[in-house]
């Protein structure tokens, strides 16, 4: 892994993770506080990314082994398949569409694509 270096920089709150749940963590805090989001690699390489913006839903838990498929699809096949069993299945499909809603509703880019 490559180490690049970077000027100091001065914030309130640092956020590891450019996904949904850092992404909501962010939106949720004043607009006065200055937020770092770190990503372990390139934003556009991230698991996120990967997974169509990070927000996915179930909309029938018949559904769940070719909502897989299609969350490994979409990340070319590069995802964890550990990660993609606990994003696709860990939050209740309802905490997502929660989730996204609000993120569009405060203007996220991510939540819109």
């Amino acid at each position: 892994m490559e180490t690049k270096q970077y000027p100091d920089m001065e914030c309130d709150v640092v956020i590891a993770g450019c996904g949904v749940a850092g992404l909501y963590a962010a939106l949720n805090l004043p607009t006065s506080m200055r937020v770092i989001m770190l990503s372990k690699g390139a934003v556009d390489e991230c698991d996120s990314m990967l997974a169509q913006g990070g927000i996915c839903v179930l909309h029938d838990e018949d559904d769940y082994q070719a909502f897989f498929d299609d969350t490994l699809r979409a990340g070319h096949g590069e995802n964890r398949h550990e990660s993609v069993d606990i994003t696709d299945g860990g939050l209740s499909d309802s905490g997502k569409r929660a989730a996204a809603h609000e993120a569009v509703a405060r203007g996220s880019e991510e939540a819109h694509d």
